[in-house]
């Protein structure tokens, strides 16, 4: 695996507070090192992947955080690499999807 740099720049969903949100930092940290790990961020020719990522507590489990993110640059949103969603329970697993321009 090759170190992938990248840019996050978080957004707490509307409605919600950044204090009240579980494990926010931890969640954080361990979604940002996933990320530069997975399959179509390390295929992905563009040198520095900058995305916007929004999120907060899932609707279904108050204990698990939701992310989606997208690429800042609107000219590359139909790669694979620039539409995902990720989850974080309680137990810190991370688990990330990627959308593939969908």
């Amino acid at each position: 695996m090759e170190f992938r740099p990248l840019q996050l720049h978080w957004f707490v969903v509307e409605g919600q507070a950044e204090e009240d949100l579980p494990n926010r930092d931890n969640c954080v940290i361990r979604l940002t090192g996933r990320l530069m790990g997975e399959s179509p961020v390390q295929a992905s020719p563009v040198e520095e992947l900058e995305y916007r990522v929004y999120y907060g507590k899932s609707a279904e489990n108050g204990e698990t955080l939701q992310f989606a993110g997208i690429c800042e640059d609107q000219a590359l949103v139909s790669r694979p690499e620039c539409r995902w969603s990720a989850t974080c329970d309680s137990d810190l697993n991370i688990v990330v999807k990627f959308h593939n321009g969908d």
